[in-house]
């Protein structure tokens, strides 16, 4: 069968999970493709391929977008009739969208042996409104099928299809950081994270947290640096060294297998000295570290971090003392938090003195924790087509006045270059109500620009720097 993708540009980062699941499909013998829905000629490109699926992987915000672009495709070329499945973050968490017209089918959870399982079975002519993991339309109402078991095997799974992504983004190809992936699944409760609600929809249903082996990631580098530039490489998992022993052979392999300068995601209750020297002898460059407030009832009360400052500050020394720089992630704009609550946040980042301080806008994603607190009490009004596809931009969230709105967006914008240049400290609430939001994003985008051109090298000259800036700032403004 035709499985055709369709994403709004590919990002600035590898979108690994469609990479995984082509790889599954092509393995099981059909045929897929991406498209990129900017392309002026999309409808006579589809019409000419007539793919007999249609395929969407979509987060909250985004969604909007591909419901829109599902339905256009649907009116524009009626005489294909295609399947049109959607699967992804915001639908394993909100299945409902399966109600909106042109939505055929919802996939929730992991996709790989599950939309294989749906295609194997329209390729057979055999009724697959029965497929575990999804939800289907029918005429007589919706199919909701559980979901299968977790796949226990990782290294079971093909290596992940890059030239889906790299055939038609010579950006991902040749000049960002490659993505790869190394677990599944996280121990903590986060409220504002979707970990919970993935351990209850799965309860009973096998092992959550996950590795594949270093071998297997071993050998997809390998893969990787055989065929595409690798200038550096990116680690994603929710928390990098969460297996000790795991963690130490992969520095070791690592090292002695490849020279590429990497990054990774940690937590700051399992980072000391010994950590971070492993991670730089390893060629570890640069790590994200989660603060997400500096309130100290706001990050244990409400976030459920179960940290205290004295840990996130000796962790953070540890990695610099290293030599791994250190990226602080942190979120303002959260359900009854104030403004001073959240200067809190712009006052531990500056006393942790990270080589930058990535600052996020909270949303209410629907079946997290937290996202059903902000319903509960009154914050949000549930409607999940407000949320915007990035949480840079703005809030969603109500106020007791537009003004306290405003000034925890710039705050937002301020935050790095304010928690950076501590002499701006006392000088932030009173910029926060000024009129230069526009301004402050400027400031913000050409700061984060210039420390990363110091935390990793993706680009042998101006012109690829220019070209890596410029897609960042439009992948920001959802224009790429």
């Amino acid at each position: 069968m035709r499985i055709l993708f369709l994403r709004r540009g590919t990002g600035v980062w590898d979108p690994q999970g469609i990479q995984y699941l082509s790889a599954t499909l092509k393995q099981g013998g059909h045929e897929v493709r991406l498209f990129n829905d900017a392309d002026p000629a999309l409808m006579d490109r589809i019409a000419e391929w007539k793919p007999h699926v249609l395929a969407y992987s979509v987060t909250t915000g985004f969604h909007k977008h591909y419901l829109l672009l599902n339905k256009a495709i649907k009116n524009e070329l009626p005489e294909l009739r295609p399947i049109s499945v959607f699967g992804g973050p915001h639908a394993t968490f909100f299945p409902e969208m399966i109600e909106t017209e042109g939505v055929d089918a919802v996939c929730r959870g992991e996709g790989e042996l599950a939309f294989l399982d749906l295609i194997d079975r329209i390729a057979a002519g055999r009724d697959y409104t029965a497929t575990d993991n999804f939800w289907v339309k029918t005429t007589k109402g919706i199919v909701r099928n559980d979901v299968r078991s977790f796949i226990e095997d990782l290294d079971s799974l093909p290596l992940p299809d890059r030239e889906l992504i790299y055939s038609i983004d010579p950006f991902l190809r040749d000049l960002a950081p490659k993505t790869f992936f190394t677990s599944r699944g996280c121990p903590y409760r986060c409220t504002y994270c979707f970990n919970h609600a993935m351990r209850k929809l799965y309860k009973g249903k096998g092992k959550y947290i996950r590795t594949v082996s270093v071998d297997y990631v071993m050998r997809d580098i390998q893969a990787c640096v055989d065929r595409y530039p690798v200038r550096f490489a990116r680690f994603f998992s929710d928390v990098f060294n969460i297996f000790p022993d795991w963690f130490e052979e992969f520095c070791r392999q690592y090292k002695s297998r490849f020279n590429v300068p990497f990054m990774v995601n940690l937590r700051a209750n399992l980072v000391d000295r010994k950590v971070g020297e492993m991670l730089a002898d390893a060629g570890c460059k640069w790590a994200f570290l989660g603060m997400e407030s500096g309130n100290d009832v706001v990050r244990n009360d409400l976030l459920h971090r179960d940290m205290d400052r004295e840990t996130i500050r000796k962790a953070v020394r540890a990695l610099q003392d290293s030599g791994v720089a250190v990226v602080t992630q942190s979120m303002i704009g959260l359900p009854g938090e104030t403004f001073e609550e959240a200067m809190d946040t712009l006052r531990l980042t500056a006393e942790c003195a990270p080589d930058y301080a990535w600052t996020s806008i909270y949303n209410p994603y629907p079946r997290t924790e937290l996202g059903e607190y902000a319903v509960e009490k009154g914050f949000f009004d549930g409607d999940f087509n407000k949320i915007d596809y990035t949480f840079y931009s703005r809030s969603v969230l109500k106020f007791p006045r537009p003004r306290d709105k405003e000034r925890i967006e710039n705050l937002r914008k301020l935050l790095a270059i304010s928690a950076h240049f501590k002499f701006l400290i006392p000088l932030v609430p009173a910029l926060s109500v000024m009129p230069f939001p526009t301004a402050y994003q400027a400031m913000q985008q050409v700061w984060w620009g210039y420390r990363q051109s110091g935390l990793t090298t993706i680009s042998e000259g101006w012109k690829d720097y220019i070209w890596a800036a410029q897609r960042f700032i439009m992948h920001t403004l959802g224009k790429e």
